[in-house]
C-alpha cells in the first residue's frame, strides 16, 4: 500500500487541475445537458469584479445554455442564495429565463480559476450542475 499511496496522491493532484463541468436542466418538456463550459473574470464590469461561467447545452441551438454570475464578491467556502449580485440565467433560442430561487456553492475562486456548484428553480423548470476550470481575464475597459 505504501508504494501505491504516492501514485494515488499524484493522480488526485493531476485531476484537481483539470477543468470539470456538468449540468442538466429540465425546461418544460426539454431535458438539456451540459458537458463543457468556460469561465471569465472581469475586473471592471458592472461597476466591479464579475466572475461568470457559460455552460452551453449539448445537442441544442447555438447560444442556448446556462450562465452563472457572481457580482462584486466570490465568497469561497460559502453557499449563497440567488439575488443581490448572484444570478443564474437559462438562455433558450426564444427567451432567457432568470432563476428566482436557488443557491450557488463556491468551492474556490480567484482571478484565474473558479469551482462552484449550483441548483435553481426558474419559470417552467429546474437546473443543477457544477463548473470547475480556468477563467479568461477581461479588464472591462474599452
Amino acid at each position: 500500500m505504501h508504494l501505491l499511496r504516492p501514485i494515488l496522491v499524484l493522480a488526485c493532484l493531476m485531476h484537481a487541475g483539470c477543468a470539470s463541468t456538468q449540468a442538466r436542466a429540465q425546461i418544460g418538456g426539454r431535458a438539456l445537458r451540459v458537458e463543457r463550459g468556460e469561465g471569465e473574470y472581469c475586473v471592471h464590469c458592472s461597476g466591479g469584479p464579475v466572475w461568470s461561467a457559460w455552460l452551453p447545452f449539448a445537442d441544442a441551438e447555438d447560444g442556448e445554455g446556462i450562465e452563472v454570475e457572481l457580482y462584486g464578491s466570490c465568497p469561497v467556502g460559502e453557499t449563497v442564495s440567488l439575488g443581490r449580485g448572484r444570478r443564474i440565467v437559462i438562455a433558450l433560442e426564444d427567451r432567457d429565463l432568470t432563476c428566482r430561487s436557488g443557491t450557488i456553492t463556491i468551492g474556490s475562486c480567484s482571478i484565474q480559476e473558479m469551482e462552484l456548484s449550483f441548483q435553481a428553480e426558474c419559470e417552467g423548470g429546474r437546473v443543477e450542475g457544477s463548473f470547475a476550470g480556468p477563467l479568461t481575464y477581461f479588464a472591462g475597459i474599452k
